[in-house]
């Protein structure tokens, strides 16, 4: 009898874990977005459509940043960012669902594309009812005052005399010597800035002559009625094209990121307006040459543009835009 019992027991137990359902995220979870979108001064200024899995989001303006919310379905979800006005997939970002979430990214555009990047997934800060926090300050401030007033002397303490404690010598630390730290001599230091400097000088000078002496180029300096303080004008006359010496231009004549450059090739009747993107890319616009341009701030950069091309800094790849 007990044995058949303990049976009924067992199969009631295993039949009440077996009826017992995993725990699946299901329904719908809020989702913090914030996006930073990168805007172009030239070119591929174009607006961008961000949907959520199959439901269109928002349209950004180009350049515009977006800060909101959205709810979706717990498990994976997708957005993507389509260039407005063709709905053709360019940039994506997959995400899974488990709880309230923070989504940040940066997206920005060329050649046709828009590319995701900087993507930030967090869950949600969520932060304690500051009611709640007051109450439990004031429950404890009370407790605390009931419990001392409740401690009322009953009886007189009966003290125990304890034996006088044995005091033990202990050995005497041995100290342990630190290393002296080395501190390099402020001329020393001065010495290798100085080093530096002269080397990239060295450096800078020997790309000068080489574009002096390969491509014929030759620095005019400051454009005669520029307000801004910033345009600067060369020109050479070898047939190479100014996407192929930007790089080299750059770091022989470039101060400042801020300046905007008109390279003109007189063998190829071209202009190229040359400036910086996002301090890592230059931007090379070729335009038709118009004569006297050079002269007069008014009239520089006023050729048909012809071309557009965009090299990297860092490994000096060239890229043409469309």
């Amino acid at each position: 009898m007990k044995l058949k019992k303990t049976l009924s027991v067992l199969i009631t137990l295993i039949l009440l874990f077996v009826t017992i359902p995993t725990a699946v995220a299901t329904g719908t979870f809020h989702v913090n977005f914030k996006i930073h979108f990168i805007k172009n001064l030239m070119f591929s200024k174009y607006d961008v459509n961000v949907y959520l899995n199959e439901t269109e989001l928002i349209t950004l303006k180009h350049g515009t940043d977006y800060s909101g919310s959205f709810d979706a379905k717990a498990g994976k979800n997708t957005l993507h960012f389509y260039r407005d006005g063709k709905k053709k997939v360019t940039g994506s970002l997959d995400f899974e669902l488990n709880e309230d979430k923070e989504i940040s990214c940066t997206i920005s555009c060329h050649s046709g594309k828009i590319d995701v990047d900087k993507i930030a997934v967090t869950a949600m800060k969520k932060e304690e009812d500051a009611e709640l926090l007051e109450s439990r300050k004031d429950g404890n401030e009370e407790q605390e005052t009931t419990t001392k007033g409740s401690k009322t002397a009953t009886e007189t303490p009966t003290v125990t005399p304890t034996a006088t404690p044995t005091v033990t010598p202990t050995a005497t630390p041995t100290a342990i010597p630190t290393a002296i730290p080395t501190i390099t001599p402020i001329s020393t230091v001065t010495k290798n800035v100085t080093e530096t400097t002269v080397k990239k000088n060295e450096e800078k000078e020997a790309i000068i002559q080489s574009l002096s002496n390969k491509q014929g180029l030759v620095w005019f300096g400051n454009v005669r009625n520029d307000k801004t303080g910033r345009w600067r004008l060369a020109e050479y006359s070898s047939r190479n094209s100014q996407e192929i010496i930007a790089l080299d231009y750059y770091k022989a004549y470039f101060k400042s990121n801020n300046e905007i450059h008109a390279l003109i090739n007189m063998a190829t009747k071209r202009t190229a307006r040359i400036s910086v993107l996002f301090d890592s890319i230059l931007d090379v616009t070729i335009k038709q040459y118009v004569k006297g341009e050079e002269h007069d701030a008014k009239e520089l950069f006023g050729g048909k543009t012809l071309k557009e091309y965009w090299v990297y800094l860092d490994t000096g790849k060239i890229e043409l835009i469309d």
